[in-house]
Formats: structure tokens, C-alpha cells, sequence
């Protein structure tokens, strides 16, 4: 049997446990993705799971530079993008889109669904 075409991909639809305001970041199972509008709690909507989004990050001392293609994940706990590390709590993001220095509390990432390859072109 072939497969069948069925939609970009973009956004996952899913149905919202609670209320999700637009711009909340949403993870669902292993796909971390950012709501675009808001989403009514028990209704039906999507989230982007594909694009560039500026994510907050921690700043100032305690703050970690993130390189541009440096693969980062989301610490749902903390709200935060961090760089790429095997923790259990934290879910795969995408890739830093524009470097962001250590005292900056704001970095672009390109989402990346987890487990896709980076320029696998097939």
C-alpha cells in the first residue's frame, strides 16, 4: 500500500486539557509546539510545530550563550530554553536560529519535531 498526502505538518491538532492562551508553549508527548491563538479549555485547535519563535531563556549571570545550529530543548518547569542535554524533564525544541549572549533573556529557535533528522532531504 502507498502512502497518501494528507497536510504539511505545520500544526498538530490537539484538543486543550485547560485553557491555552496564544504564544503558550504546549508539549505533547515528545513534540514541544507554541500555540498561535488562543484555545479554549476541552476545544479543539493546533499548534505550531514548525517555524522560528523567540523562546524566553535564562539571562543575565546565571545565563548560558546559545550558538546559531545549537540544538536546545524546552524545560517546561523552569519556561525556559536551555541548551540540548538527556534529562528526562526537558523535551526537544528545534535549533538556535540566531545566537542569542549569555545576558540575553530572549533566543530564536527553529522548531524541530524530536527525532527528525537535520537535512535528511528524503
Amino acid at each position: 500500500m502507498s502512502a497518501k498526502f494528507v497536510q504539511e505538518g505545520a500544526k498538530l491538532p490537539i484538543t486543550a486539557v485547560g485553557a491555552i492562551a496564544a504564544g503558550d508553549v504546549v508539549v505533547k508527548g515528545a513534540l514541544v509546539g507554541v500555540a498561535t491563538s488562543p484555545i479554549l479549555a476541552l476545544a479543539e485547535g493546533a499548534i505550531q510545530i514548525e517555524g522560528v519563535f523567540e523562546f524566553p531563556k535564562t539571562g543575565g549571570s546565571g545565563g548560558n550563550a546559545l550558538t546559531q545550529g545549537q540544538r536546545v530543548d524546552w524545560d517546561a518547569a523552569a519556561e525556559v530554553v536551555i541548551a540540548a542535554d538527556s534529562d528526562d524533564e526537558t523535551r526537544q525544541l528545534g535549533y538556535v536560529f540566531e545566537a542569542a549572549a549569555a545576558e540575553d533573556l530572549t533566543v530564536m529557535v527553529k522548531l524541530h519535531p524530536a527525532g527528525a533528522e537535520v537535512g535528511s532531504g528524503s
